[in-house]
């Protein structure tokens, strides 16, 4: 059922964001199961991740997002030797009736910061949390780490920064800094305050209850 979820949930953000690069389409998952961990104590889309570089990743998302499939056409760009552009298209409609309207309010909530901000910017973010920071690269990241602390929210009320759009949302992995940020120690992301403190309220947002 949680790899249903997770296909569904990947088609339901190349649907409303389609010009997602793969990066910004791992975040999508890793912050929606973030959220909802904070608010439920389990997650919704995929039980592990593991510690990588750049951040967390969820296998069955890098899986499917790796070339085309059943549910998704994969196209690859190589705009030089070492980046990779991916871009998605959808082969089946989502199926949005397996989320409740709770879950696609933070859906669309997500989405909304990954088209505000280069997938540099929404990468730093994952950093500043403890989950990232104690784990050895290639490990998986135990569950109870997801559970924000005080220390995970600190310096979340900084203003946006915006990182160079035509830069590769591949080039993180290929380790490839984007334009600009070289000398930059720390990168600020749009709507950190909402996506780490209000986004983690457990009411309901009633305003996605009837999509």
């Amino acid at each position: 059922m949680k790899r249903n979820k997770q296909v569904n949930a990947i088609l339901y953000a190349i649907e409303e964001y389609p010009g997602i690069g793969r990066t910004k389409l791992m975040k999508f998952v890793f912050f929606v199961d973030l959220i909802i961990f904070n608010r439920r104590g389990e997650t919704l889309l995929e039980d592990e991740y593991i510690r990588m570089p750049f951040g967390p990743v969820p296998p069955v998302a890098y899986a499917l997002t790796s070339c085309s499939n059943e549910y998704v056409q994969v196209t690859r760009r190589y705009p030089s030797p070492r980046v990779v552009q991916y871009r998605f298209k959808p082969l089946q409609h989502a199926d949005r009736g397996l989320f409740t309207g709770e879950e696609k309010g933070i859906f669309r909530e997500v989405l909304e910061v990954l088209r505000k901000n280069s997938a540099t910017a929404v990468s730093a973010l994952s950093h500043r949390y403890r989950l990232w920071r104690e784990v050895g690269t290639g490990h998986p990241i135990p569950l109870d780490l997801f559970q924000l602390c005080e220390d995970d929210l600190e310096g979340t009320e900084s203003g946006p920064f915006m990182a160079d759009e035509e830069a590769s949302d591949m080039a993180m992995e290929c380790g490839i800094q984007e334009p600009g940020l070289q000398n930059r120690s720390d990168i600020l992301l749009m709507s950190e305050a909402s996506l780490a403190k209000d986004w983690l309220r457990h009411e309901e947002d009633e305003a996605w209850a009837d999509l």
